[in-house]
């Protein structure tokens, strides 16, 4: 049994007795005792020996490696620590050094950097690995929602108007002729009628025309001309203003006649020149 050799010892090989020659670990007249071989066993570290036929084999426990189980196991070997993270062992312990943005004692979690809320001015916070992404209300910007956006670049005020920030607003302030929020409508300053008479009024930019009639003047047209100015007789002749139309009368000197005084009389018709004197008509 247990691999023995079997001898024939009769005479001539026939028939006969036998001996049995056994391996290593067996005994017996035909090997059938199994030699404990575990009695002087090496087996450390509390392992239980496990005889076999001529051997032994060590059955080791936990955290013991080796023929005998003489050797330690590392907490390390079995890759403990999860994304990325290195093992070290501390007093047979799998201690887990974590990359940034895990935690946990196998560098299992993300860590939270949202926690506390970095996001300012109301910002709400989106968690990533080691990092995070703030998502800014309306009127704010910066990584972390820190700055006021500018709601004046580039100006949104027309004509001139300059432009005042505020949160998410703004406001215009116009120049002088000018309104609306964005300073886009032009003031009519003839709405109130300034220009006297039948003037026309011609809207400006903070001002106004007004294009008088014949018979006025001044910047309103509120002064009525004299037809008398300038003097529309001729020759000397003195104006008379009639009325308040434009009418007026001219009062010619001697020598002068027509509604303006604008005939020269012929004094030489009756002249008293004598002895074939010329007449020079004045």
């Amino acid at each position: 049994m247990h691999g023995g050799h079997c001898i024939n010892i009769g005479i001539f090989g026939i028939f006969g007795p036998f001996f049995c020659a056994c391996p290593d670990g067996a005994t017996g007249s035909r090997c059938e005792i199994n030699i404990d071989d575990c009695v002087d066993n090496r087996c450390a570290n509390g392992a239980p020996c496990v005889d076999q036929v001529g051997s032994y084999s060590c059955f080791c426990p936990t955290g013991f490696i080796g023929t005998f189980c003489e050797d330690t196991v590392s907490p390390c070997i079995a890759q403990p620590c999860q994304n990325g993270g290195s093992c070290v062992e501390e007093d047979g312990l799998a201690i887990c050094s974590c990359l940034d943005g895990y935690v946990g004692s196998r560098c299992e979690l993300d860590e939270d950097d949202c926690i506390p809320n970095p996001c300012s001015n109301g910002g709400s916070c989106l968690d990533d690995i080691n990092e995070f992404t703030c998502n800014c209300i309306a009127g704010y910007v910066g990584s972390r929602c820190e700055l006021d956006e500018n709601d004046c670049i580039p100006n949104p005020c027309s004509n001139g108007g300059s432009c005042l920030d505020d949160i998410n607003e703004f406001t215009c302030n116009c120049i002088a002729g000018f309104t609306g929020s964005l300073c886009n409508v032009n003031i009519d300053d003839c709405l109130n009628k300034p220009c006297k008479g039948d003037a026309q009024c011609i809207d400006g930019i903070n001002g106004y025309t007004c294009e008088c009639p014949l018979d006025r003047w001044g910047t309103k047209c509120q002064v009525l001309k004299s037809p008398c100015q300038p003097n529309p007789c001729m020759h000397g002749g003195y104006c008379t203003k009639n009325g308040t139309r434009g009418v007026f009368f001219c009062a010619c000197p001697d020598g002068a006649t027509g509604s303006r005084c604008e005939i020269n009389i012929d004094d030489c018709v009756d002249n008293r020149c004598a002895n074939g004197a010329t007449c020079v008509d004045q």
